[in-house]
């Protein structure tokens, strides 16, 4: 009773196969609000790369729009300024190393955030463009969610969310 029973030909019977998620996402926020912390020591500590250290961080509140299984859910976008990406972009000739990714999207309960890096110096521009209500959107491309957890490799801030298309 219970047990399952050899087919004729001697093997297991299968179990159906799940159709297989998409391999990567496209992800797409509404801005609702935004604002930037930024400090600078001369003092920075132990883990310091010199006498001087800063930190910046731009922190954007926004909804999801996409995909539309969690479309309305309330996301927290941290985007940390590195100079050192800076001079990465900067460099004469650039290395062919490929980076993991930008960032990591997570989506676990409540806890909804994106924690991710860009330039200092188009952390910046960024500012002057959401406080010229220049930038209404954030668009993100990566991995599928797996687990409430998703790898982003490309975003992007346009002035408007991409209009949905008709399927008819």
């Amino acid at each position: 009773m219970g047990m399952k029973t050899a087919k004729a030909d001697g093997k297991r019977p299968r179990r159906p196969r799940r159709a297989p998620k998409p391999q990567f996402e496209l992800f797409e926020f509404a801005i609702l609000a935004w604002k930037i912390d930024y400090s600078f020591t001369s003092n920075p500590g132990r883990f310091a790369r010199g006498p001087y250290e800063e930190y910046q961080h731009l922190e954007v509140i926004t909804r999801l729009v996409r995909p539309v299984r969690h479309a309305g859910k309330t996301v927290t976008v941290v985007l940390l300024g590195k100079r050192g990406t800076d001079a990465i972009l900067n460099a004469p000739e650039r290395s062919a190393d490929t980076a993991p990714h930008v960032g990591t999207l997570t989506m676990r309960g409540e806890h909804r955030q994106y924690l991710g890096a860009l330039p200092a110096t188009a952390v910046w521009g960024l500012v002057a463009a959401l406080g010229a209500d220049k930038v209404r959107a954030i668009t993100m491309n990566g991995t599928a969610l797996s687990r409430g957890s998703a790898s982003i490799h490309w975003i992007s801030f346009t002035d408007a969310l991409e209009p949905d298309e008709d399927p008819a």
